[in-house]
């Protein structure tokens, strides 16, 4: 079973430790970076603003682009027609829209449901073995011919 540690108190830290601490504490550029980082993760906190970073980051959208491709799409999924919800509206009956792409070309195609989504990218990345299973094989055909061939015999002879 995992042990969790307690916290080192700083007395017990060792000596090179305690001497950055010590300086870090006294440097006006190390409070002040110590101050942004701060402010920086508060802004990352915010949903909205992690929304766009996301959309940036991810896709290379800007918010307006994402605004448009939403209104293109009339809020609703572009396979299922089910309505989503905005990707900076807050939680509620609907969910939050999915910004399909294409993994390979990276090619953004539209605003999806995150079900459809996640369907769309599982077929795209199993495509070969999903025809595979669902084309029948040279045997399968034979027996499929058989069992015509045999039908066809059947009602012929009753005839």
């Amino acid at each position: 079973m995992l042990k969790l540690e307690r916290p080192v108190p700083p007395s017990k830290r060792p000596e090179y430790r305690r001497e950055y601490d010590a300086r870090r504490a006294q440097d006006p550029v190390a409070a002040q970076l110590t101050a942004d980082t701060k402010l920086a993760w508060a802004r990352n906190r915010d949903p909205a603003s992690r929304a766009v970073q996301h959309l940036r980051g991810t896709y290379g959208l800007t918010l307006e682009d994402y605004d448009k491709m939403y209104a293109d799409a009339d809020g609703k999924c572009e396979i299922c027609k089910k309505e989503v919800a905005h990707i900076l509206a807050g939680v509620g009956r609907t969910e939050k829209a999915c910004v399909d792409h294409c993994h390979k070309t990276l090619v953004i195609r539209g605003i999806l449901c995150h079900h459809c989504n996640r369907q769309l990218t599982f077929v795209e990345e199993h495509q070969a073995a999903i025809a595979e299973y669902l084309n029948p094989t040279a045997d399968e055909k034979r027996l499929a011919r058989n069992a015509k061939a045999r039908k066809a015999r059947a009602t012929k002879e009753l005839t």
